[in-house]
C-alpha cells in the first residue's frame, strides 16, 4: 500500500478541496492550527526549547489523511468487489445470453423444419388439388364427348 500512498493522498486532497463542507472545516482547522503553532513556537522561544519538528497541525493533518486514506482504500475495495460482482453478473448474463441464443437457434431450426414441412404439405396439397381439377376437366370433356371413355388419366 505504501506505493499507492501518494495516489490515495491525491484522492484525499481532491475530496477535501471539492467538498464545500469539508473545505470550510479545513479552513477553520488551518486557522486554529496556525494559532496553536504560534503559541507553541512562543512557548519554545521563551523557555529555550527547540521548535518541534512537526507542528500539531501537521500531525493532525497526517491523521486526517490517514483516516481519509483508510476510507478511500475501503471504498476502492468495495468498488472492486462491486466491479467483480458486476463482471460476474455480466459474465452470467453472457452465459445466459449464449444459452438463450442456443435455445433461439434450436427454435429457429425447428421453425425452419416446420416451415419446410408445411411448404411440402402445401405443395403436395396444391398438386393434389391440381390433379383433382385435371381429373374433373377430363371427366367433363368425356361427358361432353370430346374425349372417349378409353382415355386414361
Amino acid at each position: 500500500m505504501q506505493n499507492l500512498k501518494s495516489q490515495v493522498d491525491n484522492i484525499s486532497n481532491y475530496i477535501i478541496k471539492h467538498n464545500s463542507n469539508i473545505s470550510l472545516y479545513k479552513q477553520d482547522f488551518d486557522e486554529m492550527v496556525k494559532e496553536k503553532d504560534e503559541l507553541v513556537n512562543n512557548y519554545c522561544r521563551r523557555n529555550g526549547y527547540d521548535k518541534p519538528v512537526q507542528s500539531v497541525g501537521d500531525k493532525m493533518m497526517n491523521d486526517i489523511y490517514r483516516r481519509l486514506g483508510n476510507i478511500v482504500i475501503e471504498s476502492a475495495k468495495n468498488l472492486n468487489i462491486k466491479e467483480k460482482e458486476r463482471l460476474k453478473l455480466n459474465a452470467k448474463n453472457l452465459v445466459e445470453k449464449r444459452i438463450q441464443k442456443t435455445k433461439l437457434m434450436k427454435e429457429l431450426d425447428e421453425c425452419l423444419y416446420l416451415n419446410s414441412k408445411v411448404e411440402y404439405e402445401t405443395i403436395k396439397a396444391f398438386q393434389d388439388y391440381m390433379n383433382t381439377l385435371e381429373e374433373m376437366r377430363i371427366k367433363t370433356l368425356i361427358e361432353q364427348g370430346y374425349l372417349s371413355n378409353d382415355f386414361e388419366m
